[in-house]
């Protein structure tokens, strides 16, 4: 893949089929993962197996609403930023903020629930 490929594929990832599949597919996953990793985190007192485990499942699930919101709010911008602006530089600056900014609070939010989350401290 040229690496002008790889950057429209990251500011658009509503215009590729692969990213969209993947979209949909986590969509469904999303309601599931957020109830199991409520009921996993609220079991302070279970062993460190149960522990570990939701630690994972809450990683995984932190990603995949990550990606959602990611590609959720690129069909957006992309509805909208065409109808406010004509410059294709603003377009992209705020395609890439998008995604900065997604990357930056899922690295945090991760970060958190590895090392501060108080279901994990002994």
């Amino acid at each position: 893949m040229q690496p002008l490929n790889i950057f429209n594929t990251l500011i658009n990832p509503d215009k590729n089929v692969k990213n969209l599949k993947l979209y949909h597919y986590s969509s469904k996953l999303l309601i599931p993962q957020l109830v199991g990793s409520y009921f996993l985190i609220n079991r302070k007192n279970d062993g460190d197996y149960t522990k570990h485990f939701a630690q994972v499942f809450t990683t995984f699930t932190l990603m995949n609403t990550g990606y959602h919101s990611y590609v959720s709010m690129s069909m957006i911008l992309n509805d909208y930023l065409q109808k406010l602006f004509t410059s294709k530089h603003i377009i992209n600056s705020v395609k890439c903020s998008n995604a900065g900014l997604h990357l930056l609070a899922c690295v945090g939010y991760v970060k958190h629930n590895i090392r501060d989350c108080t279901y994990y401290q002994n």
